[in-house]
C-alpha cells in the first residue's frame, strides 16, 4: 500500500515537475521575443502572458478568452449562465491585421455592463455587440475608453495585455464601481500609463515572464559548466581568445578614421602632406592589424550555403544556450546586474573575464550600429 501510493505521489511530482518545465520554456520563447524587439506575439503567446496577469490579480484562468473576433460567440456561449457579478469574464479579440481588442462583462447592481477599450476604433464593433446581444440580451451598457496610446507598437497585442491588467486590478472588490462609473472618463487616471512615456510596454509585459526566462538562462548555464559540455567550453573559450578585444577594434576603427582623412585630401595637396601624419597612419595601421594577423577562426557552409562558425555546426544546442544567455545581459545591464552576471558566467565556462566583457561589448557595439 506505501509502495503504491510513494509511486503515485512520485508520479504526480514528476508531472507537475513537467508542467513546470513547459511553462518556463513558453515563458522564455515569449521573452526571447522582447528582447529582441519584437512585436509579432502568436495567440499562444498572448494566452500565456494572459494567463500570468489572471494569476497575479487571483483571478480564474477559466474568466479569461483570448480568440479571433468571428470566434467569440462560440466562446460566449460557454459563460452565458456564469455569475458575471462576482466572476466578470475578460476577453482580448484578435481583429485581424495586428489589431487587439480588449473588453471585460460585469454585472453592477443586476446591470450587465462591458467595458470596452480599442485604440484603433472610435466605437464597438457590430460583430462583438452583436454577439453580446446573443448571450446577455440588449440590455446592456455599454462603456467605451477610447484613450490613444503613446507608444506606437506594429502589432497593439501588448498594449490589450497592459488595457487587461487594468482591467483586472481596478475591478476588485472595493475598486469595482468607482472603475466603472468613472470608465469613459479620459481624466480618471486608471490609463495614466498610456501617458507614460517612462514605462516602457515591453518591459512591463517582460516583467510577467522574467522569473521562467531566468530560471532557464540559470538552467542554461548550470548545463553548459557540466563536465561532458567540456569540450564546448574548450572550444568557445578558444574562439573568445582569438577574437580581438574591444581596445583592438578601438585601434582598427582609429585606423579606418585616418585612412579616411587621407582619402579625402585633394591629389595636388599630396606631396605637402605632413611626415608625422604618415606614421601616425603607420603605427594605427600596425596596432590594427597585429591581432587580426594571428586570428585562425573557422568557417564553414550550413545546409543553406550560408556561412557559419564551426563551433556552430559542432555544438548547436550549447551554442542555442549561450546565446540565450549573451541574449538577456543587455537587460542586467539596465538592472546594474551585468558584472556580476559576466563574471559568474566566466566563472562557470572558465573564461578570462575581461575577454567575456570585452566580447559582450563588441556585440552590442554591432547591435547598435546596424
Amino acid at each position: 500500500m506505501k509502495k503504491h501510493l510513494a509511486k503515485k505521489i512520485s508520479e504526480e511530482s514528476k508531472k507537475i515537475n513537467e508542467q513546470i518545465k513547459e511553462s518556463d520554456i513558453e515563458a522564455t520563447s515569449i521573452a526571447s521575443k522582447l528582447l529582441q524587439s519584437a512585436d509579432d506575439l502568436e495567440a499562444q503567446e498572448i494566452n500565456k502572458l494572459a494567463g500570468n496577469i489572471a494569476k497575479i490579480n487571483g483571478y480564474d484562468i477559466n474568466q479569461l478568452i483570448i480568440c479571433d473576433i468571428s470566434q467569440l460567440n462560440k466562446h460566449l456561449i460557454l459563460h452565458k449562465n456564469d455569475d458575471i457579478e462576482q466572476k466578470p469574464i475578460f476577453i482580448i479579440c484578435d481583429n485581424g491585421k495586428s489589431h487587439f481588442i480588449t473588453l471585460c462583462i460585469t454585472k453592477l447592481l443586476s446591470q450587465v455592463i462591458v467595458l470596452y477599450n480599442d485604440f484603433l476604433q472610435t466605437g464597438i464593433l457590430e460583430s462583438i455587440s452583436s454577439a453580446l446581444e446573443k448571450q446577455f440580451g440588449k440590455d446592456i451598457d455599454i462603456k467605451i475608453n477610447n484613450q490613444a496610446a503613446e507608444e506606437k507598437l506594429s502589432d497593439n497585442s501588448l498594449i490589450s495585455l497592459r488595457i487587461l491588467q487594468t482591467m483586472m486590478e481596478n475591478l476588485k472588490a472595493g475598486k469595482k464601481k468607482d472603475f466603472i462609473n468613472r470608465f469613459q472618463n479620459s481624466e480618471n487616471g486608471f490609463f495614466s500609463w498610456i501617458k507614460d512615456k517612462t514605462v516602457s510596454i515591453k518591459d512591463w509585459s517582460f516583467s510577467l515572464v522574467k522569473e521562467g526566462y531566468y530560471k532557464t538562462i540559470a538552467d542554461d548555464l548550470d548545463d553548459l559548466a557540466r563536465i561532458e559540455n567540456a569540450g564546448f567550453r574548450e572550444a568557445i573559450k578558444k574562439l573568445i581568445n582569438d577574437l580581438p578585444l574591444l581596445e583592438e577594434a578601438e585601434n582598427f576603427k582609429h585606423y579606418q578614421a585616418l585612412l579616411k582623412e587621407f582619402a579625402e585630401i585633394e591629389e595636388s595637396e599630396i606631396d605637402n602632406i605632413d611626415i608625422i601624419k604618415i606614421k601616425q597612419l603607420e603605427k594605427a595601421r600596425e596596432k590594427a592589424f597585429s591581432k587580426t594577423k594571428e586570428l585562425k577562426i573557422t568557417i564553414s557552409q550550413n545546409e543553406k550555403g550560408e556561412q557559419q562558425l564551426d563551433i556552430v555546426k559542432n555544438f548547436p544546442t550549447q551554442m542555442e544556450k549561450l546565446t540565450r544567455i549573451f541574449e538577456s545581459l543587455p537587460k542586467s545591464k539596465v538592472d546594474e546586474n551585468l558584472d556580476k552576471t559576466l563574471k559568474e558566467i566566466s566563472a562557470k565556462l572558465d573564461i578570462e573575464y575581461s575577454k567575456l566583457k570585452s566580447f559582450f561589448k563588441t556585440q552590442e557595439e554591432k547591435k547598435t550600429k546596424y
